[in-house]
């Protein structure tokens, strides 16, 4: 008798741990309700043009920034070198057009004196035609240096270009999340200096069943709420994949019942102070 009242009570056992391992591996109404996705924000990872050494590094992880702010310097003693050159050939090509223009002139003044006197039959046609043709050289002379001063213009502009890419400053109001080089670091092009996160570009995706798509259009507003529980805010809905995501759901059957619900992604824009990347969030009511 003994051990059959062990049996029972053993088999008793087995059937409520059963059950209960069944009730937990199913997911509960309020579960199922929920979606829930991952914040993000715009990070920029800001670096130069310009390869050189690096002189200074004005910020640390966690500052915040505002646009245009100086952030990081590059050594530009080179870049320096090359304006000055830049420079002096702007001004000798200036040089050079006043000359032609001057000269350009003065045979335009003989060039109609000469107009005159052969139009009073003073002098004979192949000297007016001479002077024509040394006024045409002359125009074309002074073109030519304007041209010059233009592509001397250029190439100064160049080097101002290059000049200001040794100087990193923010492009927007931001937070610096990752420093990646020390003053002293030698830089090649391209290569990030810092990573700069705005804090009020940010926006949750949610990953939302099949059966549940049809709810969500672009422009709806929703309330998001936080894992703590405490934290809503409203965003509205910005996209929404045509892709589906076979990777959210395991397949259970090859019937293909509840298990096999594929998601698509709706992006909900929230631009909140509030929000970090990576957090999580949930839809908590929809308007």
């Amino acid at each position: 008798m003994k051990i059959s009242h062990l049996k029972a009570l053993v088999f008793s056992l087995c059937l409520i741990i059963s059950l209960t391992l069944a009730g937990c591996g199913s997911d509960s109404p309020s579960a199922a309700r929920d979606t829930w996705g991952q914040a993000d924000a715009t990070e920029l990872d800001l670096n130069s043009k310009i390869p050189g050494r690096v002189l200074t590094v004005n910020v640390r992880e966690g500052d915040r920034v505002e646009a245009g702010q100086l952030l990081a310097t590059i050594d530009a003693r080179d870049i320096d070198a090359k304006r000055a050159a830049a420079e002096a050939q702007v001004q000798a090509m200036e040089a050079q057009a006043e000359q032609a223009y001057a000269n350009m002139e003065w045979l335009r003044t003989d060039l109609e004196r000469y107009r005159a006197l052969y139009e009073q039959a003073a002098v004979p046609a192949q000297a007016y035609e001479g002077y024509q043709t040394k006024y045409a050289v002359a125009q074309a002379t002074y073109a030519q240096a304007l041209a010059g001063v233009q592509a001397a213009r250029e190439q100064l502009n160049q080097v101002d270009v290059a000049l200001d890419e040794t100087q990193i400053r923010a492009p927007f109001n931001g937070v610096v999340v990752t420093k990646y080089v020390e003053p002293g670091a030698l830089i090649s092009t391209g290569m990030p200096i810092v990573a700069l996160q705005n804090p009020t570009d940010n926006w949750v995706k949610l990953q939302v069943p099949e059966t549940e798509i049809s709810d969500y259009a672009l422009g709806d507003r929703v309330t998001l709420q936080g894992r703590d529980g405490k934290l809503e805010l409203d965003g509205t809905v910005t996209e929404i994949s045509q892709k589906p995501d076979f990777a959210t759901a395991r397949a259970t059957s090859e019937r293909g019942d509840a298990g096999d619900i594929i998601t698509y992604t709706v992006k909900v824009r929230t631009d909140s102070d509030q929000v970090r990347p990576g957090m999580r969030f949930k839809i908590v009511a929809r308007k």
